[in-house]
């Protein structure tokens, strides 16, 4: 009788278990990827010209978050993942571009935001809970680095 009592709540705390960890590791991917993307952006962000901005971070960001959520063991390779990827452009490229156009005034960090959202490749199913869609989002906010004294690259040069 203890044992009719006691195993569906152990194989509940097992499967809750398991099912805890593989959102843990793939929320981390998820946010070391938006991360790394963010740092790529402060970097190159400098040098993207402010009519291409938005779509050309957005396509940073994919390229970037989508290699680390790959590195994850966790998510299946023929998992389809379904990325959401949103990125504020800063309002001073709006008014007169990133750091080479600043040049004639001083010199200041522009923020931006970048969002992600993935959504869970496929319905979760833990023993006598039900089944449940998960979206995992993470938000990073950072800045376009403009140091003194900056010269735009020349033409054609890559990193």
């Amino acid at each position: 009788v203890t044992y009719a009592l006691v195993f569906p709540l152990f194989i509940l705390i097992l499967f809750g278990g398991l099912t805890a960890w593989r959102f843990i590791s793939v929320k981390q991917s998820l946010h070391l990827g938006t991360y790394q993307a963010a740092r790529e952006l402060s970097r190159v962000g400098r040098t993207l010209p402010e009519d291409q901005w938005r779509a050309r971070a957005e396509a940073v960001v994919r390229n970037v978050v989508t290699r680390e959520l790959r590195r994850n063991f966790l998510i299946p390779p023929d998992a389809v993942v379904s990325l959401s990827v949103s990125v504020q452009v800063p309002a001073v490229l709006d008014i007169g571009g990133a750091c080479n156009v600043m040049q004639e005034r001083v010199l200041r960090d522009i923020l931006f935001d970048i969002d992600t959202q993935l959504q869970w490749p496929a319905s979760v199913r833990i023993p006598f809970l039900g089944t449940y869609d998960f979206t995992l989002q993470e938000r990073q906010t950072t800045y376009i680095e403009c140091p003194r004294n900056w010269e735009p690259p020349p033409e054609g040069y890559t990193y």
